[in-house]
């Protein structure tokens, strides 16, 4: 660059003194000109490159600080769709259990009608045969109490017909029916003596004990049916009202979980999405950022080389001044101006070599 600038001085001289110009004096303002010219190039370059480095940090603060929000944005995106796809799974498995729970609970309903119905028809059946022979025990033994021959085969034929009643005991059955077999051999038209009379008397006598002990038992067998039967019927009861409860319940559960796997799917169908854009944010923020600062960087390097030659050049055109200011320079001009070119010319030479050896 300082040969630049003294070439540029030398063809400036020589042209002053081919128009017969004032050269030395016209130089230096050339000079000077270069100098102001040079100097306000250099300033507005470094306002220029003090904006642009201004811009540089003002956007790579940006970026960074934009980079820095969408990375914990991305963690915080991707924890909450790990944190829903864990809710997912667990509702998930709790409806399945509510179903599974659901279809036994119905098929408990089910079998536990059967059963009740079952026992119903068994209930009504042993209840009628209960009433039935009490009936008949209560219709037989009034006949026998009131010991009235005339009735005597009413009696018989009611009693034969107890002894075939199947809640009727082996034993009972065998006494009735020796009674109604010894009572078969004699004939209800003779006129029995007293002997005979008081025999049948006390043989009825000791059926009618064996009937009353009967209707004592089958009451209480009834009664016991009875009572079995309301304790079979709250049970059922009991235990429908539980499975329907639970039922109920599960059915809201399932309902509830159903919606809420709806939402929670739906919310992390955004997630996703709201996640890859921030991820792919990042990525273009991270990447502009490194572009961005490797540029800046190459662009400050080559202002830093800019500067360094426009000072260089400013140095060199401040020496050129000096030199061609001094009292050296300015003597010859004086003293030889008049002995034409080749005088200019060698005390520029002169000047020159000063330059060159600095």
């Amino acid at each position: 660059m300082k040969r630049v600038g003294l070439n540029v001085l030398l063809s400036g001289m020589c042209l002053l003194h081919a128009r017969a110009e004032t050269p030395v004096s016209k130089v230096i303002s050339m000079l000077h000109d270069m100098v102001e010219s040079g100097t306000a190039d250099q300033k507005a370059e470094q306002v220029q490159f003090s904006a642009y480095k201004q811009w540089c940090e003002d956007i790579t603060s940006q970026k960074k600080t934009e980079v820095e929000q969408n990375s914990l944005k991305v963690e915080t995106l991707a924890a909450t769709k790990e944190q829903n796809n864990a809710h997912m799974a667990e509702w998930f498995t709790q409806v399945q259990k509510d179903n599974v729970d659901l279809s036994m609970w119905e098929g408990d309903k089910t079998a536990a009608t059967k059963v009740r119905t079952v026992e119903k028809e068994e209930y009504v059946a042993r209840h009628g045969k209960y009433v039935d022979t009490v009936a008949a025990i209560d219709s037989a033994t009034e006949v026998l109490k009131k010991q009235d021959r005339d009735h005597q085969q009413v009696g018989l034929a009611q009693l034969a017909g107890i002894s075939k009643l199947p809640l009727i005991p082996a034993s009972a059955r065998d006494a009735l029916e020796a009674f109604l077999q010894r009572s078969s051999l004699e004939d209800p038209s003779e006129n029995y003596t007293a002997p005979v009379a008081n025999a049948y008397e006390f043989q009825s006598s000791h059926v009618i004990t064996i009937l009353d002990k009967l209707r004592t038992k089958f009451v209480e067998e009834k009664n016991e049916n009875e009572k079995a039967e309301l304790d079979s019927v709250g049970g059922y009861q009991m235990l429908m009202n539980s499975l329907e409860f639970d039922i109920a319940q599960a059915t809201k559960n399932v309902a509830h979980l159903t919606d809420m796997l709806s939402e929670k799917k739906e919310d992390t169908v955004r997630i996703s999405a709201e996640l890859e854009d921030t991820r792919a944010m990042v990525e273009a923020d991270t990447a502009f950022l490194k572009t961005t600062k490797a540029t800046c960087s190459s662009k400050a390097w080559e202002y830093e080389d800019r500067q360094k030659l426009r000072t260089e050049e400013l140095d060199t055109l401040g020496k050129a001044i000096e030199v061609l200011s001094s009292d050296t320079v300015a003597g010859a001009s004086a003293k030889h101006f008049g002995d034409g070119e080749g005088l200019l010319q060698k005390s520029v030479g002169r000047s020159l070599a000063q330059l060159r050896s600095q």
